[in-house]
């Protein structure tokens, strides 16, 4: 017994049929829509700091090399973070040369005690005396 539904015939106008030899390759579906489309793969970058993008370097989906540059991070606070460490260091610098040179002023003035001090007991009238008697506690 055959189907309930019989075939028709079919009639289609010659010049809407492209005829052509049947040939193996690869075979490309192009389908349109609407929709959002979804990345295969993920990778979050993070930052040890905040910040927000100022220059972009590299485009979504180029190729990266290890060290490659990416973008450069602006961050107010850090910024004057750095400004006022370099103006202490600035600070702590001065500090040392003040110290360094008061330094050099003391060890002058000691080289010249020192000095005189030696002047004054080659003279025979200044000449110290040791003392025989000295008496130690028990």
């Amino acid at each position: 017994m055959g189907s309930p539904f019989e075939a028709a015939a079919v009639t289609v106008d010659r010049g809407s049929v492209l005829l052509d030899t049947v040939k193996r390759g690869s075979f490309q579906r192009e389908i349109r829509g609407v929709g959002t489309l979804v990345p295969v793969k993920i990778l979050v970058v993070a930052a040890n700091v905040e910040g927000r993008v100022v220059n972009r370097y590299v485009l979504p989906g180029a190729p990266m090399e290890p060290g490659t540059v990416m973008f450069d991070l602006a961050n107010p606070k850090l910024a004057q973070d750095l400004f006022e460490a370099e103006s202490q260091l600035k600070g702590a610098e001065a500090d040392l040369a003040n110290l360094k040179a008061q330094c050099d002023g003391l060890l002058f003035q000691q080289q010249s005690q020192l000095h005189r001090c030696g002047r004054t007991m080659s003279r025979p009238w200044c000449r110290i005396k040791p003392i025989s008697n000295f008496r130690t506690r028990d």
